[in-house]
């Protein structure tokens, strides 16, 4: 591969780390929205990238530790799952209940949440000590 293209190569994934890691802020706040995998989308991008980016990511004092501690085999915290799901089902249940008026949209929002909340629930949970 040419330089040129190489290095377009790598701002084509540096500019993906950065939609992604945006979405996976949305992530945070948004119910629905994942956080997780766009994390780990962001990583790849921007492992493939530039490894300041991928640094950055790793060591940023919001997703950091959930990073490394997922990539690790470490799972996540008992809290954090307690956190997410507290998160998510309000909401959700809200906007079927009150908001959304489609049944198919609504069957797929709560069959969406389940399998969220069954990866959620299926990771490892970290130990305090870990």
């Amino acid at each position: 591969m040419s330089p040129d293209r190489r290095r377009w190569v790598r701002v084509v994934f540096i500019i993906l780390g950065h939609l992604f890691t945006g979405l996976a802020v949305l992530g945070a706040i948004l119910p629905l929205v994942p956080t997780t995998p766009f994390l780990l989308a962001a990583a790849a991008c921007y492992s493939r990238g530039s490894q300041r980016f991928y640094n950055w990511l790793f060591t940023n004092r919001w997703f950091g530790h959930y990073l490394s501690d997922y990539k690790s085999g470490r799972g996540i915290s008992l809290q954090v799952k307690i956190v997410a799901l507290l998160f998510m089902w309000p909401p959700v249940l809200f906007s079927v209940i009150f908001i959304v008026p489609y049944l198919a949209v609504q069957i797929g929002m709560i069959l969406l949440s389940l399998a969220i909340s069954i990866h959620i629930l299926w990771i490892k949970t970290k130990k305090k000590q870990e």
